[in-house]
């Protein structure tokens, strides 16, 4: 089975209007995601394509794994205890995700999820922005 690149991030930020958040935000899909300090004063979850892995099943069939990064970005401005509420928002998020099918693609199966970073100590310090990145791996079946 083929599949487009945009599908799986399409599907997930997607299924992410399905959840009920301790902080309101729309997922948007973003093949750069790209952003300076100033566009961040709001919530931004950011779903990017990360990889597509196909392997030969067999003789007649391949498996796909797609991987999916989902950006949590919120400037902190000198409010540093908004990064306890982000990373909780991750959190939920990533247990939101966990082992749920998609609606918009039911052909993806949940593999796995990693945090990393948790939050960028760099980017914190340098410019009060908080970064998290949730990258979960899909099969694809056919």
């Amino acid at each position: 089975m083929a599949i487009l690149i945009s599908e799986i991030p399409d599907a997930v930020a997607a299924e992410l209007a399905f959840g009920a958040f301790s902080k309101a935000f729309t997922a948007e899909r973003a093949f750069v995601p790209a952003f300076i300090a100033e566009d961040l004063a709001d919530l931004r979850v950011v779903v990017a394509p990360n990889s597509i892995k196909t392997t030969l099943a067999s003789r007649g069939s391949n498996t796909t794994e797609a991987v999916v990064d989902i950006g949590v970005l919120k400037r902190v401005e000198n409010d540093l205890s908004q990064v306890e509420e982000l990373i909780g928002l991750v959190d939920e998020i990533r247990a939101f995700l966990n082992r749920r099918a998609l609606g918009a693609m039911p052909l993806a199966i949940w593999k796995s999820e990693e945090v990393n970073p948790i939050y960028s100590t760099d980017e914190l310090k340098n410019n009060r922005v908080f970064v998290s990145v949730i990258r979960i791996t899909y099969f694809i079946g056919s």
